[in-house]
Order: structure tokens, then sequence, then C-alpha cells
């Protein structure tokens, strides 16, 4: 009996004695051969993720799953909380935050680099995402910053040199509907070296929620130019729209038993309330082997978003008429504007070559981020506590009532915030083929940061190196199993 990642064969073979009256067949065997393909676990054979290289998986010392597009496909995931339940060790936390082996996850990269164009607030959409890999456990040593539990890379979908057009149509439950076209190959026959990509992706639904909708825009376009048979040159842009209807949402009232007190549709948001997200990326990757042993890439990444929300915030529940029972929402009004802007620089070299009778694949490299945030925080307090906010009803609640206009937002001092943070890594990393089926993995990685809060004119910075080191064995074991009574 053999066992390998994709295949299982199991051969038995026995013999038997009839038990049929006045029968006596001596030495008769049958022999049933049972063939069965172990599940694919949609798992592709290799990835950059974790290494920076083109790994097999099986030699990454590191715990790492991979969620392909056929994957994202069967399951007609859209966003990737349609994807947590897949991944060990993950639970969502809110919105599409997580919380990653028992830490909560706010690291994602994208091909990857840094670069999230969503803030914390808005979904991820998959209609441009190709794969999507999580690497478990922490993760410093080769891509800096980031939280203990694990990071999340998206991998993008890019041009393609061979001719693939869609057009797709979906609706569903809750007044859902989205259609999608994609486009991608060459330019011409005479411009067989130049390949684009077209995207286009809307979406709109009704949740089961009081006053909810969402709706989702998409535009993604890619251009790749093989310059010669060493170089190759590919630019994307992305444009992201998110409106959602009726948000934030936040969960419907409960008593201490876990037991809602109200409808599950009850909202504490008007109709008018919102949540505008927009964003725009745009990304350059070029690749040169220089030669049969070195190899580069090099990644600049630019993005920029902006999210409006206006959204009532229940503060508190009461009960109005003495009677036991809550049946009051007390509500505040927030308005608040964030805007995001980030640029990242990555540059890689890469080389193979056999010393010491021993395969190794040398990475040097550098990363460079920037990240500016600003935001504008107004809040209206609640009635009870002298505002103009009036409280919402539990069980009878009357919508349209009050607005945002009805605030005098303008006589509210806002909040102000303004920050700045650099991140600066380099770092090179060794793998070596001891034997055919066992590697080693070391790298050693310096980091420098720096926060600056504009608006207080305070800062801080610090450097340090981590480093890590990891071994994979594959080993392959056989069985024989040939049972005769």
């Amino acid at each position: 009996m053999r066992y390998s990642p994709v295949l299982l064969a199991v051969l038995v073979s026995f013999s038997g004695s009839s038990l049929a009256e006045n029968q006596n067949i001596e030495n008769e065997i049958e022999t049933i051969d049972v063939v069965g393909r172990a599940f694919s676990l949609y798992r592709p054979t290799e990835s950059s993720f974790g290494t920076r290289t083109n790994t097999p998986i099986e030699k990454i010392p590191q715990s790492i799953q991979i969620l392909p597009q056929a994957l994202i496909n069967d399951q007609a995931a859209r966003q990737i909380t349609d994807l947590y339940s897949n991944i060990a060790g993950v639970n969502a936390f809110s919105y599409s935050g997580v919380t990653f082996r028992g830490f909560r996850q706010d690291e994602i990269l994208y091909d990857g680099v840094k670069g999230d164009p969503f803030n914390g607030f808005a979904v991820p959409q998959l209609f441009n995402i190709e794969q999507v890999a999580v690497l478990k456990g922490p993760a410093g040593a080769i891509y800096g910053s980031g939280n203990p539990g694990g990071i999340i890379n998206y991998v993008t979908k890019k041009p393609k040199f061979t001719d693939e057009n869609s057009i797709e149509v979906e609706v569903g439950n809750d007044d859902f509907f989205s259609g999608a076209i994609q486009s991608t190959g060459t330019l011409s026959e005479s411009l067989d070296n130049h390949a684009y990509r077209v995207g286009l992706y809307r979406d709109s639904e009704n949740p089961f929620r009081t006053n909810t909708s969402s709706d989702n825009t998409i535009v993604d376009l890619g251009y790749t130019w093989l310059i010669n048979s060493a170089t190759e040159l590919t630019t994307q842009y992305t444009f992201i729209e998110q409106e959602l209807g009726g948000a934030r949402l936040r969960g419907v009232p409960a008593d201490d038993n876990g037991q809602f007190i109200t409808d599950i549709s009850w909202n504490h948001n008007e109709a008018t309330d919102f949540q505008n997200f927009e964003a725009h990326v745009y990304q350059a990757t070029l690749k040169h082997d220089i030669n049969d042993v070195w190899r580069t890439d090099i990644t600049a990444r630019y993005f920029d978003n902006k999210e409006v929300q206006n959204y009532h915030e229940p503060k508190g529940l009461a009960d109005t008429n003495d009677d036991g029972v809550l049946d009051w929402s007390d509500r505040e009004f927030r308005d608040q504007v964030r805007e995001n802007e980030g640029f990242s620089l990555t540059a890689n070299a890469v080389a193979e070559f056999v010393l010491a009778d021993m395969q190794h694949q040398v990475l040097l490299g550098s990363d460079w981020y920037e990240h500016s945030f600003e935001s504008v925080y107004r809040t209206a307090k609640q009635q009870s506590q002298g505002g103009p906010v009036p409280g919402l009803d539990l069980y009878n609640p009357e919508y349209g009532l009050t607005a945002a206009d009805d605030y005098n937002l303008d006589s509210i001092t806002p909040r102000l915030g303004r920050t700045n943070s650099t991140r600066f890594g380099a770092y090179v990393q060794d793998q070596l083929d001891i034997t055919t089926n066992w590697s080693i993995t070391a790298g050693l990685r310096y980091d420098r940061f720096e926060d600056k809060d504009e608006l207080n004119q305070t800062e801080f910075s610090d450097s340090d190196v981590t480093y890590r080191v990891g071994t994979t064995c594959c080993l392959f074991i056989w069985y024989t199993c040939d049972a005769k009574s």
C-alpha cells in the first residue's frame, strides 16, 4: 500500500472457502482491487508565499493553506468572509476582521507586498482575486511587522496570453443580483507579446436586517508586456466601490441567556444611514532573469481610499414603562470620514546554484512601506444625555423620524486624526536541499519603523533583527498487505 498527497491505492488479496452446503472448493482465491483517489483538497503544488520564492509546499517549514480559484468558484464565494470556514484556526471577529489562532488579525498582503486598500469596516471582494494564501504562525522574519497568529495574502488576477472571455449573471434570495464580465488574452496576432485583462463586476443585495442594502462595483484592468525572453512587465489598476445602506451594523439585543429580545431583523440604523467606501489601486511588477543563476523582481504598489460613515450607534437598553421588560434602545449619531494613502516598494533577487553537493536557493531583498491616515469624527449625543438623537423602540420601531440633518453636525467640534508610518526591512534567506527529501530554510531580517502623530507632534521609532530556521523532511512509506485463509 503506497500513500502520496494525490493518489491512494489499496490492494488487498484474500481467499476463503465457500460455506455452501455440499460444496468444497479448495484454494479458491477471490481478489478485490480498491483504487481511490484521495481528495485533492484544492491543493496547489507550490507557492511563493511563506518564502518569497516558488517553493514546493511540502518544503515550506511552516503551516500554509491555499484557497485556489477552483475552491472560490465551487463555493460561489463573493467576499472573503465566505471563505473563513475553510481556514483552520480562523474565526470571524467583526466585519472582515478575524481572530487568527487567538490573535486579532489585521495584516493583509496583496501579491506578497503591503498595501491593503480596504479599511477595517469594508469587506474585501474576491472578483479580482485568483487565490487566497494563509500563512499560520509568526511571519516577521520574512514579511516584517504583523500579528503572531498568521498573515493573509491575496493573489490578484493577471493578464493571460491565452484568450478567455466570460459573462456571468447570478440571482439569489434577499434580492441579490450580480453581473460580471471578464476578458483576457493577447492584444493581437502581431502583438502576441502583449496581454491584457479587463474585468467589470457589479452586485446588489437587500439583506434581512431592516433598512440594509449592499452594492459593490469593481473595475479591474491589467497589462503585461513581454519585453524580451528574460524581462516581463505587468501593470494593474483596480477601482473599488462599496455602498452599504443602514450600516454600520451592530448585533441584535439579547438577554442574559443569549435569547434575542426582539426580532432578528431589528436595526438600530435609519434608512438614511450609510457606509460608502471608494478605493483606487495601482500596481506594477517588473521581473528579469539576469542569467541562469540570478533572477530579480520589483513590485511597486500604491493605493488611496476614502470611507464615509453616517450611522446611529446603540448606547444602552432601557425599560420605559417599568414592567421589567427592556423595550428601548438609546442611540447616538456618528459622522466619520477616514482617508488612507499607502505606497510600497519591494525588490528581490534570487539565486539558484549547487554548492557542496547541495541545491541552494538564496533570496536577497528589501521592502519599504509608507502609510498616511486622516480622520474626522463628529458625534451627536443621545437624548438621555441632553443630545438631539432619539432612541428606538425594540418592538415597534418607527423609522424615518430623524436623520443626520436634524443634529446640526456643523456645530459639533470634530475630533481630528492625522498619522504617518514608515516601515523598512532588509532580509536574506537560504533554502538548501541537503538530500532529495530533506530541506532546511534559514532567514534573517532587519526592520525599522517610524510612527508619527502629526497633530500632537509626537513620534516613536525602533528597529530590531528577527530570524527563523526550519526544516522539512518528506518520508515515503510503503505497505504491503496480503492475507490468506
